[in-house]
């Protein structure tokens, strides 16, 4: 059983990925997607060579549990998240036009995989036991939240703001990325 964590959610991004971005830029789908929250990070000076990047990004996707990567760290930082919590409420409509820009550029959406990512992560958070039915969720286009018990009745959802409110979610919740990875 999957558990959502960082990890967990870029794996799921990945199966929903255009075909021309192949597995080398798996670098540029993950910075983008964290980027959507926070534009201004810079993940390549803290990374290192294009080795270290690699292997960084491949550890982050697999939860290992001594990642301590740029990515990781992302969702431990208190600073971030305070940032991330005041854009949310002050500037929703910002955060919503970056992450339909990620879907427009990253999100195959003329075969389905756009379908089975949002039903995907659904699965996911429906199974995972760590998420209370009362959990909220912001995925709604106009930054509203739902809760985990109404997801199970929901069958219409707008990708980017979906995204965003999973990002979001995971972002403010889950620092653990090896969480992912005790069950895959």
């Amino acid at each position: 059983m999957y558990k959502l964590c960082g990890g967990t959610l870029f794996v799921l991004l990945l199966h929903s990925a255009k075909k021309f971005y192949p597995r080398k830029s798996e670098y540029y789908y993950l910075s983008d997607a964290l980027k959507i929250l926070y534009p201004e990070l810079q993940f390549t000076r803290n990374l290192g060579t294009k080795k270290t990047v690699d292997v960084a990004v491949n550890r982050f996707k697999k939860c290992n549990k001594n990642e301590i990567s740029s990515f990781a760290s992302v969702f431990c930082d208190d600073s971030l998240k305070n940032t991330l919590t005041a854009n949310i409420e002050e500037n929703y409509g910002k955060l919503l036009n970056r992450s339909e820009e990620y879907v427009k550029k990253f999100i195959e959406t003329e075969s389905d995989k756009d379908v089975l990512f949002v039903k995907a992560v659904i699965e996911v958070i429906l199974n995972d036991e760590d998420i209370s039915e009362e959990t909220i969720f912001h995925i709604s286009p106009d930054g509203q939240s739902v809760s985990k018990e109404e997801l199970r009745s929901m069958n219409q959802f707008y990708l980017p703001s979906f995204l965003l409110g999973v990002l979001y979610y995971v972002m403010m919740n889950i620092s653990d990325n090896w969480k992912g990875g005790r069950y895959i």
